[in-house]
């Protein structure tokens, strides 16, 4: 303890391990101060090693987060008085992060198992402890029981995840939720081939993130949160949600049936509520397929309610330039010159209305690498050599090539 105070923490460590080795040659109110500075000990090194990010003191202290907690809870059941008791508590408390964090660490370097563990950690503490944010920790650890190939737990804890997060919402909706929706999803899907159950879940998960973005939006309003925060969760919103809708999408196409129903439920959900711009994307998105026509209509119908909706522009533009490659196929296969010109003309006609929305989804996504490639692909088409090349030099730029 001595060493302790003194700031001489690996010595301390040394010193109460050797100590705690034998408990019972300490005085009764000996042994809680012991686990407890012995943890604070180990609590401190990987701490400072964390933040400073020292990668021969994390090799080396590996584990002493997980080791302090233990020490912790062995001082709190070794009977310690209030103090030490409330401090234990407290420095477990404090703990959860780190324990957390070094889940993510183990995670992403493959150790799963280690990370599981350290996961189980910092749910107990979380459960035990009440602390928030623990939709996070199962979230996570469902997506290491998943890595693992283990799709029943992770599906538990994606189901958990889920549950703790609309039963205390976090101040700053987070996107990622959305993502344990789909990872459900895709479980019941491919893995338990329940294609119903799988629909509904990425269904409920998009009205989620559909009603957390409208939180998101009131909370940039008031200017109350960092402003840079919110937008980049904002970008993630859509990311999720697009997910998720391709999913939903991808369900109605494995089934006849489904996609009729899905065509009739959208165009009463449209006419209850024509001025949905994302419920018109979806619905050009599912039958863009089976009525091409129709689907560009739908995208139109975005574009008017949201002007500036890059993804309804780029689905325009896109769904045109298949329209016209349909007309280059059928130029290609002509013998007739003069039919083929024909072909070729509609062709372009197609191509020419895909290059405003193009162009306007690139002015509102200037670094959005797909955006380009199309813009390439009409330009040269049309024979915009000046513009051909302006995108072609972005391009370059973009992919580092």
């Amino acid at each position: 303890m001595v060493s302790f105070e003194l700031g001489n923490y690996e010595e301390a460590v040394s010193q109460l391990s050797e100590a705690m080795d034998a408990p019972v040659l300490l005085k009764a109110k000996e042994v809680p101060e012991g686990w407890f500075y012995l943890g604070k000990s180990k609590s401190i090194l990987i701490s400072n090693a964390m933040s400073l990010q020292n990668q021969e003191q994390l090799v080396r202290y590996k584990g002493y987060d997980l080791e302090a907690y233990e020490c912790f809870n062995k001082a709190i059941k070794a009977g310690a008085k209030d103090q030490i008791t409330q401090s234990s508590i407290q420095e477990i408390q404090d703990l959860s992060y780190v324990i957390f964090n070094s889940g993510n660490t183990e995670y992403l370097l493959g150790n799963l198992d280690d990370a599981i563990t350290y996961y189980n950690a910092a749910e107990s503490i979380a459960e035990s402890h009440g602390m928030r944010g623990e939709y996070q920790i199962y979230s996570l650890r469902g997506q290491t029981y998943l890595s693992k190939g283990d799709s029943t737990l992770a599906c538990n804890d994606f189901a958990k995840a889920t549950e703790r997060y609309l039963a205390s919402s976090p101040e700053i909706p987070d996107a990622n939720i959305g993502y344990a929706y789909y990872s459900m999803a895709i479980i019941e899907r491919y893995n338990n081939n329940d294609l119903d159950r799988a629909l509904e879940l990425a269904q409920v998960g998009n009205e989620l993130m559909q009603s957390e973005v409208e939180r998101l939006k009131g909370l940039l309003n008031n200017g109350s949160s960092d402003q840079s925060m919110l937008a980049s969760q904002g970008a993630q919103f859509g990311s999720v949600m697009d997910a998720l809708n391709r999913f939903e999408l991808d369900i109605y196409s494995a089934s006849p049936q489904k996609y009729d129903e899905a065509v009739a439920k959208f165009k009463k959900a449209l006419i209850e509520n024509p001025g949905d711009a994302n419920m018109w994307l979806v619905y050009g998105n599912l039958i863009e397929y089976n009525d091409i026509e129709g689907s560009y209509e739908a995208y139109r119908n975005a574009i008017v309610i949201d002007p500036n909706n890059s993804v309804a522009h780029f689905n325009a533009g896109a769904n045109r330039v298949n329209k016209g490659t349909s007309y280059a196929r059928k130029a290609n296969d002509e013998i007739d010159f003069q039919k083929a010109q024909e072909w070729q003309d509609k062709m372009n006609e197609e191509f020419k209305k895909a290059l405003p929305h193009m162009e306007k989804a690139h002015e509102l996504e200037p670094n959005n690498i797909y955006v380009l490639d199309a813009l390439i692909q009409v330009t040269l088409q049309l024979e915009m050599m000046d513009d051909y090349n302006l995108y072609k030099e972005k391009q370059q730029l973009l992919k580092g090539y």
